[in-house]
């Protein structure tokens, strides 16, 4: 099964398989939940990686981040 993440363009993201986003995407500190699922948000390192990200995105809005934000103690029952 391929894992699935959050891609971030602008104040938005949106989801993709792990498989589909170019390598050079880091991983940042923020995860987002959609659909009772928590992912982790990805986004571009240089002008580059936003050009393949916007392409990805295509004509699609996305989500916004700050209200899927998973705020650190959502996860807290996670991790003890």
């Amino acid at each position: 099964m391929d894992e699935k993440v959050a891609v971030k363009s602008g104040y938005y993201f949106e989801i993709f398989s792990k498989s589909e986003i170019p390598t050079t995407l880091k991983k940042s500190n923020k995860k987002v939940s959609l659909n009772n699922k928590v992912y982790d948000l990805y986004k571009g390192t240089s002008l580059e990686d936003e050009r393949k990200i916007d392409k990805l995105f295509g004509n699609r809005m996305g989500y916004d981040i700050y209200e899927h934000t998973v705020k650190e103690n959502e996860n807290q029952d996670e991790f003890e």
